[in-house]
């Protein structure tokens, strides 16, 4: 997203699990940001490693190409991330490797048709290039998405499961694990061994003393 400020155009890194409590398509939204719609490299490169039996060594050519990009990500993240230097490597390093990327799914496009998991592959890196290469002009858009998506997944299994959340009462108790579950991913403490600590104490005691059982409490515990 990019938010018009009063002293120019701020732009806000916003992750898939924020958008998704966003309502991006309300009119207030829409005329103070600029959504900016960005793909995701790994879905690209995964359609590579599932056509690679039909043309291991083109196949492969690409997901190399892919998996280097990703290194230069990495380094990034490495030596601290800056718009100066993010910027730099996307715009010599990794957004050249891009064009290649593209150039070799065009030409794997017109020897390989449309039904074949080798043109599907090459067919979506070349229908979805600007989304997939929008990250090399943005410094805190990511070149993927697997960290939201890993995110959203318990989320989504715990809201199926949650029956109880259509009534008032049911939402707040859902929105309360909600809280502890992302508590415990946080901290990084298992949630239900941390459920299995929090029930079997007595309520006078997580009563007189609430902080010694919050889940970084429970983190800070000895390991038996």
């Amino acid at each position: 997203f990019f938010f018009q400020a009063e002293d120019g155009i701020r732009d806000i890194g916003v992750t898939g699990v924020q958008t998704c409590a966003l309502p991006i398509s309300a009119p207030a939204i829409q005329e103070d940001f600029e959504i900016v719609w960005g793909g995701c490299m790994h879905h690209a490169r995964r359609n590579f490693v599932l056509a690679a039996d039909d043309d291991f060594i083109n196949c492969n050519n690409v997901r190399m190409l892919f998996d280097a990009t990703a290194m230069y990500e990495r380094r990034l993240t490495d030596v601290g991330r800056r718009k100066e230097n993010v910027l730099a490597v996307r715009e010599k390093i990794t957004g050249p490797l891009w064009e290649v990327i593209r150039l070799q799914c065009v030409a794997l496009a017109e020897r390989w048709s449309k039904g074949t998991p080798v043109g599907k592959a090459a067919r979506f890196v070349i229908s979805h290039f600007d989304k997939l290469t929008v990250h090399t002009k943005h410094e805190h858009m990511p070149d993927n998405n697997t960290l939201s998506e890993r995110m959203l997944r318990p989320e989504k299994l715990m809201h199926n499961a949650s029956l109880f959340r259509w009534s008032i009462d049911g939402r707040a108790a859902w929105n309360i694990v909600r809280g502890i579950y992302q508590t415990c991913s946080l901290v990084g403490v298992d949630f239900r061994a941390y459920l299995r600590h929090l029930l079997v104490a007595r309520p006078e005691d997580v009563a007189a003393n609430p902080d010694a059982f919050t889940p970084l409490a429970f983190s800070r515990l000895p390991k038996s």
